[in-house]
């Protein structure tokens, strides 16, 4: 079986070296800094991963984020952003610019291994499709946590694309469970307008307190939004 390809763009030579041998045995990598070798791979070899430093300069991680998303054979590529700032202070700019994860340097082996594996073994679907804008926009979400317990919560949405949202909850819901979302009325503050079905299709499972990052994929065709 051919092996899956990988890219790797990191001005370090110790992580491209750490990232190279490490996967060697398990997929086919390209580890380098130069724009153009990225560029190209990109363009005829179409990784099924690209892990990305998010700092790189001349707004190379930028320019590598809008072509893997404008071209429908990469579109759905798992782009994996990484960089020196905590991850509180930069994951949602990561997912803005189409990522599926940041991680934090310095990472470990094993860390960057299992997010890989968990991004590349995610059917399509489930993967970033389109551009998300940063919307703060009211919702009422309903469903069932990872307790099992029924809930309805308030929030406001981070990010919406065509295809989902992004938002931050008091409580964790299971990846694979179905929820309903509503937006609230703004000229009626006790009843809500039902918006759409949508399932979790990823949590902040790392988080240790809320609240906690949820992708949802819309299910059914969303109505349309209104912005406050």
């Amino acid at each position: 079986m051919d092996k899956k390809k990988l890219l790797v763009f990191d001005e370090d030579p110790q992580v491209r070296d750490l990232l190279s041998e490490g996967f060697a045995s398990v997929y086919d990598v390209l580890a380098t800094r130069s724009l153009e070798e990225a560029i190209r791979e990109i363009t005829f070899d179409h990784p099924h991963c690209v892990l990305l430093e998010m700092d790189l300069p001349h707004k190379s991680t930028s320019m590598i984020c809008k072509i893997l998303k404008s071209m429908r054979d990469t579109e759905a590529v798992p782009i994996i952003l990484t960089g020196q700032k905590p991850r509180d202070f930069r994951f949602v700019e990561a997912t803005e610019m189409g990522a599926f994860e940041y991680i934090e340097k310095p990472f470990t082996f094993q860390q960057v291994s299992e997010i890989i594996k968990r991004a590349i073994d995610l059917p399509p679907i489930e993967r970033r499709r389109s551009k998300r804008m940063s919307l703060k926009i009211p919702f009422v979400i309903r469903g069932k946590d990872t307790f099992d317990h029924d809930f309805e919560v308030s929030s406001v949405t981070e990010g919406i694309s065509q295809h989902g949202l992004l938002v931050r909850l008091p409580l964790r819901i299971p990846v694979g469970e179905q929820v309903e979302v509503f937006q609230t009325e703004p000229d009626d503050s006790d009843g809500v307008a039902i918006l759409t079905r949508a399932r979790v299709v990823w949590n902040d499972s790392d988080g240790v307190r809320g609240p906690f990052w949820h992708g949802l994929e819309f299910l059914t065709a969303a109505s349309g939004w209104k912005a406050t």
